[in-house]
């Protein structure tokens, strides 16, 4: 018996968040002090080609951060207007996911992540007080490096 469209996309959505949440690093398109080209799938471009903007948003609530950092930026590329509100919930989510680039595999706080991935779209004035909360947060931590050229 044939699965309806709907039942099956939300069986692969299901299952592509399961393998993300498996995941022990997020890499890069290159890796290794070598640089060889990573072989893990493309999971930002696979959950934006899955996920509708509604499915999105939840993600950004996931228990894994590296679910909801990659929804999160599957928003933003989807122009969802809604970043700001999404960002201001997870101000102070500091759990972490890595991320292997290159010869360094480093932790990534989800905040962070998320500023970095809204940076751009900020007012001069929200970046300067975003950072200046983040800045508390992590001083004195290494993670402040995460914000020096912003």
């Amino acid at each position: 018996m044939n699965q309806p469209d709907s039942i099956r996309d939300k069986i692969a959505l299901n299952n592509l968040v399961s393998d993300i949440s498996a995941l022990q690093n997020l890499e890069s398109k290159h890796i290794g002090i070598e640089g060889r080209e990573s072989t893990q799938p493309d999971y930002l471009s696979i959950l934006k080609k899955w996920a509708d903007t509604n499915q999105l948003v939840k993600l950004t609530e996931h228990g894994n951060a590296l679910v909801r950092s990659l929804s999160f930026q599957a928003l933003r590329d989807k122009n969802y207007i809604g970043l700001i509100e999404i960002f201001k919930k997870h101000l102070n989510d500091n759990q972490t996911y890595n991320v292997h680039s290159g010869c360094v595999v480093e932790p990534v706080p989800v905040n962070i992540a998320f500023f970095r991935c809204i940076y751009p779209t900020l007012s001069a004035a929200e970046a300067k007080s975003f950072k200046n909360e983040l800045l508390k947060q992590y001083r004195d931590t290494g993670f402040e490096f995460n914000l020096r050229y912003l």
